[in-house]
């Protein structure tokens, strides 16, 4: 297992102080009154956050009205902040969370010499649930930009108003109708109504429970490549490329998943991965923000508020013993020092259910524990990255990775190190004619040929409930066809190389593995009843646990049925009837 390190922290940089005062002036509309108070020791770092948005607007692959003031930056400026504190004002008056997440379409309906008044059409995240869109108007006074400073105005927003879709715009798009969501705007998939079949949960579930007793760094999970980059919360909300891939290199495709985080876990993903970077003055989700093509944005969601969905997840009561990972793609140029604004949400949001390195080194010198023994002491949540933040809570990096390109370059699963975790991952965003992760990195379209290989944990785009199918070896669909107890008795088929039920009292031979080497494994000479199996010496009857072990064992059974010793997960697996 990999030692803990430490990073530096720096202390947080304070770039400007705003007092905003809110007042009603008539019954139709409402001032808002800024105070913006710029000393002259902060009038750099005003000038740089106005670049910040400038540049941003400016980029080939941002669509937003705000790109018509590219050569007025302190304009934008206004109108983008104008824009943010709307949002908020829109959520005090309805006691809701409102985050704006994109300016849609932004007019100058009047100009004059004192005042200038723009019509906004903005989509927000309520509630931290589902998108919505409203519009509302600004009167905004002139105001002179050219030392920096922001002299107190007032700013008079109208009554806010929703703008209600059409039934086809509230139709699921293609991957969130393969979850049955309840979607709205734009056809995302609301947060937390995602669905897959209940015979695909039980398949999970049972993949799951059946490496209870494996080291957590060499448990397989299906996991999500850039998770937070989704749809549902807003990120990719004008992509148009139709899935799946090839492109037409003519259409945008921003966002690397569909689902939210919620949904991803909801659905059985349990490796997630988030990109913080602190831009715009805060801890954002964010692509790479040296990219021309694409990078941090000044509403992409905060890096706090994934940490507390992940944590409500968690902490629910039916996901106590559920392992997950989460993977921090970052390092001191992302997030420059601020670790307290890492580690404070995950202790605020996942407090003690995170495995941390002191936690290892306590209970478990020199080792990664069992799934088993984490859910003894209540730790159900590993994090790691690149950069430790002060090892507190996060771990070092201890797996190898590569593209799916890269994977498939290397015929019979020889791009995995034996025994050493692997992550394979693949990209599924274009960038107009700047990217073309398909190109670059290979799609994922199938789980199940990189976890025959071994692969720990197989990063997919899109992930969604047809994708996840595939990630099955364990029940054929319609299995379990009774109810599981203590005294149900499966084969694996050798013709289908999945799970039935069976007569306990049919004769098969049994599924026996090395004691000495839990990837070699044989067949019994004989075939026998369940509950009298017999096996060589040196070996026992036994059950696959994850892909790869599965794979050895068909290679083994050639063509053959055989028992498999469920016996010891029927209780974690409770009793089920499809």
């Amino acid at each position: 297992m990999e030692a803990c390190g430490h990073a530096k922290s720096f202390p947080f940089k304070q770039v400007l102080l705003i007092f905003i005062v809110f007042y009603f002036s008539s019954k139709d509309s409402h001032a808002v009154s800024f105070c913006y108070q710029a000393r002259e020791h902060l009038a750099d770092s005003l000038e740089a956050d106005i670049q910040e948005y400038a540049h941003h607007f400016s980029k080939p692959t941002t669509s937003s009205p705000l790109k018509n003031y590219v050569d007025q930056p302190r304009m934008l400026y206004t109108l983008a902040k104008t824009a943010e504190l709307a949002a908020e004002e829109f959520g005090a008056r309805l006691k809701k969370t409102f985050r704006l997440r994109h300016v849609v379409n932004l007019k100058m309906l009047h100009n004059n010499v004192n005042t200038s008044t723009f019509w906004f059409h903005v989509v927000a995240f309520e509630d931290e649930r589902f998108l919505t869109e409203v519009s509302f108007q600004a009167e905004i006074p002139s105001r002179d930009l050219q030392k920096n400073e922001f002299n107190s105005r007032e700013i008079k927003l109208s009554e806010f108003e929703r703008i209600q879709g059409t039934s086809a715009e509230e139709t699921c798009d293609q991957l969130s109708g393969r979850a049955s969501c309840k979607c709205g705007k734009l056809g995302r998939c609301d947060k937390g109504t995602a669905k897959i079949s209940p015979g695909l949960a039980f398949a999970l579930k049972t993949q799951r429970e059946i490496q209870v007793d494996k080291a957590f760094d060499q448990i397989q999970m299906v996991s999500a490549h850039n998770a937070f980059n989704d749809r549902a919360d807003g990120y990719g909300i004008f992509d148009d490329c139709p899935w799946p891939p090839p492109y037409n290199h003519t259409c945008l495709s921003l966002a690397n998943q569909e689902f939210s985080f919620t949904d991803l876990l909801d659905m059985g993903v349990r490796g997630l991965e988030i990109d913080p970077w602190w831009c715009f003055g805060r801890m954002s989700m964010s692509h790479d923000k040296g990219k021309a093509y694409r990078g941090c944005a000044p509403w992409d969601r905060k890096y706090d508020d994934g940490i507390k969905e992940i944590g409500k997840w968690v902490h629910k009561p039916e996901n106590s013993d559920e392992i997950i990972r989460l993977y921090f793609e970052d390092g001191p140029t992302h997030t420059y020092g601020h670790d307290h604004l890492i580690n404070d949400p995950i202790a605020q949001f996942l407090g003690d259910r995170v495995l941390t390195p002191n936690d290892c080194k306590k209970y478990f010198p020199g080792r990664w524990p069992t799934a088993k023994e984490m859910r003894e002491i209540n730790k159900t949540v590993v994090t790691a990255g690149a950069d430790q933040h002060g090892g507190d809570y996060i771990f070092n990096l201890y797996w190898n990775e590569m593209t799916r390109n890269d994977f498939v370059k290397k015929k019979n699963c020889s791009a995995i190190i034996p025994d050493k975790p692997s992550r394979v991952y693949c990209d599924s965003t274009e960038y107009l004619f700047f990217w073309n992760g398909p190109e670059e990195t290979g799609v994922i379209r199938d789980f199940l040929q990189f976890m025959k290989c071994g692969v720990t944990y197989p990063a997919a785009d899109q992930v969604n409930p047809v994708l996840l199918a595939t990630a099955v070896f364990t029940w054929a669909k319609g299995e379990p066809s009774k109810p599981l107890t203590r005294e149900s008795c499966v084969h694996l088929s050798g013709q289908t190389q999945r799970w039935f039920v069976s007569n306990c009292q049919e004769k098969r031979l049994f599924a026996c593995q090395s004691i000495k080497n839990h990837k070699e494994w044989v067949t019994s000479s004989a075939s026998g009843v369940y509950t009298k199996p017999t096996c060589p010496d040196g070996y026992k009857f036994s059950i696959p646990h994850d892909g790869l072990e599965h794979q050895m064992l068909v290679n083994a059974i050639s063509g053959r049925d055989v028992w498999i010793n469920i016996s010891p997960y029927i209780d974690l697996l409770g009793s089920y009837e499809i």
